[in-house]
């Protein structure tokens, strides 16, 4: 099976589809770029890639406009019956009340998905965004530091 950069599993992505994906995450980790071409360009070479869908539904509904929230969950209706790992399976969850205006609730289950996905870089900043849109401050800092590596 093919894997992210950080080591992530990732279902029916092949290299292309995948160096676009990634290129995507790194835009949307640096606020630099246009993460949504860039995932509309790896889900044009596999359409099949669910976490093209959901890293899509993701930034979308992140935006908070409105306007957004339709083609969000336009983006998960079509990865709704599309072959998932458990990875996949969590973020779709969390992908899901998110676009369905449960921020709170997305928070919490990016939460539980990063315990068992520590280096899960979408998760983890989706999940931070979400803990400043909801103002906990203590979250923010402690959903990294549960990512981090243990000092030894």
């Amino acid at each position: 099976m093919t894997s992210d950069m950080q080591g992530n599993e990732v279902t029916n992505a092949n290299c292309e589809s995948l160096d676009a994906y990634e290129q995507a995450i790194a835009a949307f980790n640096l606020y630099h770029g246009d993460p949504i071409a860039l995932l509309d360009r790896a889900l044009a070479v596999s359409p099949d890639f669910p976490m093209a869908h959901i890293a899509k539904a993701l930034m979308l509904a992140l935006s908070s406009e409105p306007a957004a929230f339709e083609p969000a969950t336009s983006q998960l209706s079509t990865a709704h019956n599309l072959k998932k790992n458990s990875r996949e399976r969590s973020l779709f969850d969390a992908a899901r009340m998110l676009s369905s205006g449960h921020w709170v609730k997305a928070a919490q289950t990016l939460n539980l998905h990063n315990m068992y996905f520590p280096r899960d870089l979408l998760a983890l900043q989706t999940g931070h965004l979400l803990d400043f849109y909801c103002a906990d401050s203590r979250n923010m800092r402690e959903r990294i530091a549960r990512a981090m590596p243990p000092l030894v």
